[in-house]
């Protein structure tokens, strides 16, 4: 039985819950000793890695619902426990806080989808490797022209259905690949003006989600937010201001309120709602949304200054000339 390096006594392999990664990652220090390192030091009472529970090294937020000292972590660390629990078949396990459910955002969502890659990639056939990369590349190519020239929907959109259609026979219909590329055919088409295509690839993504992912995942919520901008634009605000008022109030539990996903859908409720002639509802999200951005990103930013453009409009339509 290892001894602590700290205390020098006996560990108790039981205390780890049986977790071959969790076993590891404590062998140098028993629990009761680091927990106590912890709490006796002010400046890493609230922050430490919820898998080896150390506080050295690169400690970066989650980015998920996790709040206070379990809000932090490692990247080998959450690679390594995703790594034991589910191999690199399950790939939502590496983007996926195994306590509150939710995906990881910023650098070390970033951080361990690159370990993934890399290990994906050596374990991977040479040859499916290839062609991921190949149709990524493809994929990326053709919207980046979309956006840069004007007159390519056409032709994106057959480019980004061939790619689809390999991509569900590589990696099947559920996988996450297959439903970016989706997302992102449904995107063009929607901007296209070809509603009902869109709307169809939005719905199968969002049931497919909600299946895999959960139904508070972020990749749920926003192919739900999606799919209300959707009926938005082809003037169904009922049925808009439904699905993005269900996903809001989601948002704001799971989220917070000062979530950029979260304020996000605060504006595109309020820009529906403005849009079907019901400015009176419209104000109130986009003063709350305007106090958010204000303070969260500044006055200058470009979210912020759109924000405070839409709610000077609202309250001119609305008649309140003065407070605008």
């Amino acid at each position: 039985m290892p001894r602590c390096s700290t205390c020098q006594k006996d560990q108790d392999r039981s205390q780890f819950s049986g977790s071959q990664l969790k076993q590891k990652a404590h062998s140098r220090r028993c629990r009761r000793c680091v927990e106590n390192k912890v709490a006796n030091d002010p400046e890493n009472r609230t922050k430490s890695c919820g898998i080896c529970l150390e506080n050295n090294g690169d400690l970066l937020p989650l980015g998920c619902a996790c709040r206070g000292g379990s809000g932090y972590g490692h990247i080998k660390c959450y690679f390594k426990a995703a790594l034991v629990k589910g191999g690199l078949d399950n790939y939502g396990l590496f983007r996926t806080c195994g306590v509150c459910k939710q995906k990881f955002s910023g650098q070390l969502l970033v951080g361990v989808e690159k370990m993934y890659a890399e290990h994906a990639y050596r374990s991977k056939p040479t040859h499916v490797a290839d062609i991921y990369n190949r149709l990524h590349a493809d994929e990326q190519m053709a919207l980046t022209k979309y956006r840069q020239e004007t007159g390519q929907s056409e032709t994106t959109i057959s480019k980004l259905r061939i790619i689809l259609r390999k991509k569900r026979g590589i990696f099947g219909q559920e996988n996450s690949h297959t439903r970016n590329t989706a997302v992102n055919l449904a995107i063009v088409l929607q901007q296209a003006g070809r509603f009902d295509e869109a709307e169809k690839i939005y719905r199968e993504t969002l049931a497919a989600e909600k299946i895999h992912c959960g139904s508070e995942s972020d990749d749920t919520l926003s192919s739900a937010a999606n799919l209300g901008c959707l009926l938005r634009d082809s003037g169904r605000y009922k049925e808009a201001c439904k699905i993005l008022r269900e996903t809001l109030v989601i948002r704001r539990r799971v989220f917070g309120a000062s979530h950029s996903s979260t304020q996000n859908c605060m504006y595109n409720l309020g820009l529906t709602h403005e849009e079907s002639q019901n400015r009176q509802a419209a104000v109130p999200l986009y003063r709350e949304c305007l106090q958010i951005r204000h303070r969260v990103f500044g006055p200058q930013h470009p979210d912020t200054i759109r924000c405070s453009n839409a709610l000077s409009r609202s309250l001119i339509s609305s008649g309140q000339i003065d407070e605008a």
